[in-house]
């Protein structure tokens, strides 16, 4: 396969689903790189091969851009925000987009009646104490220039342990180690009754919002999930859109021009 048709019909195809995807779902710093790499492939074939079709400074500046795009869009992290109910937050980002203040007005959920886990959730968050966006979990909600995303940490249970007075997060199957001999698993979690706890080999059910000592231990457990907090991630979209729309219509454009040149 010559060239041209290879870029053509392989690689120009994979930018563009490539930027489907970050287009669509929240952007990953790996996409990002995994892009940057064709699109300088980019820049070196229309240095070669395109001088007699639209111009080589043309491809060589949109191609310059968008690299440098990519690789400033792969250094912006979005910003993680932890709302109480009823409690107002607000950062300067929030102020930027006219947004002064964010409040958690209530954390929905369901629970699945055979396993347990947490589905359906959602939350009502208001802003300025006027508008108020509703958020599924791993749907992203627009405001003003902003996209909130909830965390999918609803797809487990996860506990806030207390032993001796020290916090740490399990979930199902995750296994700590405190010193040589102690071992402790977090088996299960039984709907009504508890959470299922292996430590050193033994087996204890332990209730939601009940301590126990085992081994001189003082154990607690204590649901992370409540109707009172919620843990979503704010992302700049100013710009954003409008550098990726350009980058489709350029690909696509290459892309035409590439399938009927007979330089190749």
């Amino acid at each position: 396969m010559r060239l041209g048709k290879f870029y053509s019909f392989i690689v120009l195809p994979f930018i563009l689903y490539l930027l489907s995807v970050n287009f669509l779902f929240t952007p990953k710093i790996y996409l990002n790189i995994i892009l940057i790499i064709p699109l300088i492939i980019t820049l070196i074939i229309s240095t070669i091969f395109v001088k007699r079709l639209i111009g080589i400074l043309f491809h060589v500046t949109i191609a310059s851009l968008l690299t440098v795009f990519l690789i400033i869009n792969s250094t912006t992290f979005p910003i993680e925000i932890t709302l109480e109910k009823n409690k107002d937050y607000s950062n300067p980002l929030l102020k930027s987009h006219n947004i002064e203040s964010i409040t958690l007005s209530n954390l929905i959920f369901d629970k699945d009646p055979v396993s347990g886990r947490l589905k359906n959730i959602k939350s009502n968050i208001i802003l300025n104490n006027v508008d108020t966006i509703h958020i599924k979990i791993n749907k992203p909600a627009k405001y003003n220039g902003l996209k909130f995303l909830q965390k999918s940490i609803g797809k487990r249970f996860y506990f806030y342990t207390y032993i001796n007075d020290s916090t740490y997060l399990l979930s199902a199957g995750d296994t700590i180690r405190l010193g040589l001999k102690t071992l402790i698993t977090v088996r299960n979690y039984i709907p009504g009754e508890g959470v299922g706890i292996n430590v050193n080999g033994n087996y204890y059910l332990i209730p939601l919002n009940r301590q126990m000592t085992i081994d001189s231990l003082k154990i607690a457990i204590n649901s992370m999930y409540t109707k009172e907090t919620n843990t979503i991630m704010v992302i700049q979209t100013k710009g954003r859109r409008l550098l990726l729309i350009l980058t489709f219509a350029y690909m696509i454009l290459l892309l035409i021009i590439l399938v009927k040149s007979n330089e190749y």
